[in-house]
């Protein structure tokens, strides 16, 4: 807002050096905390900046439809390459979210009139751009929860992938379609923004402290389950201190089953020598 009190130009160099920061501190933080790379508004405010670079006046479309068609269609090629080729393994964001970021960007630069604007004007593509917020919200939960009771291993994969844009649908009909509409009075809305953010931070608090709690509690668990695994063998050294019928005794090592410790009892040594002077007489 303050370059653009200084022209076109001092407002595109603002935003591609904020784009220019924020991407490189993404590219850092991925190998570092992929989570906070991926959640965190610093390391994504290039990818809403190249939205404000397309809306700034520091850019001007072609005039040419050819150009047009082109851009638009290395966008979508860019994107679909971004969804084939991206996996698990790959450092994202960073570097690997810049080809579909781009390509979306170059979507909306070509404008109206291009072959995949047309098809992106298509009422099945606008019906689904229309719930995507709520098929956002709502596919994951029902994407984990269908995954826990093993609808992919039994062929039932449809059944959820069909269950959140149901969902979508009523939640964008029911909920988000009226609060995007209603109006509220100034006072009302700042009351209920106040609310809204205490509640989370409340939220935020307390889960802080049961996160705390089961800290403390999974270090007594894994204690438990820690003899889950046990192994006798180690703890008696068997094979090497304790002989079975089936260990011949050249196995034994005297010096390291009979050695002295000056920090503990040595039962085992005083016993022996207890025996020797019995026999001795």
């Amino acid at each position: 807002m303050a370059a653009s009190r200084y022209g076109r130009r001092a407002t595109g160099i603002a935003i591609a050096g904020l784009f220019a920061v924020s991407i490189i501190a993404s590219i850092i933080a991925v190998p570092i905390n992929r989570s906070a790379a991926f959640y965190l508004v610093q390391y994504r405010a290039w990818e809403l900046l190249v939205g404000s670079l397309i809306a700034a006046p520091a850019l001007t479309k072609f005039s040419d439809m050819r150009i047009n068609n082109a851009l638009s269609a290395i966008g979508a090629l860019a994107i679909g390459l971004s969804a084939l080729l991206l996996s698990k393994t790959s450092e994202f964001p960073g570097l690997m979210a810049l080809p579909a970021t781009a390509g979306t960007a170059l979507i909306i630069w070509a404008g109206p009139g291009t072959l995949v604007s047309r098809l992106l004007s298509l009422r099945v593509a606008t019906s689904i751009g229309l719930i995507s917020y709520s098929l956002y919200l709502w596919h994951w939960p029902i994407w984990v929860f269908s995954n826990q009771y093993g609808a992919w291993e039994h062929g039932w994969q449809l059944v959820p992938v069909a269950l959140s844009f149901v969902v979508a649908y009523f939640s964008w009909r029911f909920i988000e379609t009226p609060f995007r509409t209603m109006r509220y009075r100034p006072l009302v809305s700042v009351a209920a923004g106040a609310a809204s953010i205490a509640s989370v931070a409340m939220l935020a608090f307390v889960g802080q402290l049961a996160a705390d709690q089961m800290k403390d509690d999974n270090k007594l668990v894994e204690r438990v389950a820690e003899f889950a695994d046990y192994d006798p063998s180690k703890a008696f050294r068997s094979g090497k201190c304790f002989l079975t019928s089936n260990d011949g005794i050249e196995k034994y090592d005297r010096d390291t089953c009979l050695a002295l410790s000056n920090s503990q009892q040595n039962i085992a040594s005083s016993v022996i020598v207890t025996l020797r002077t019995y026999i001795r007489a």
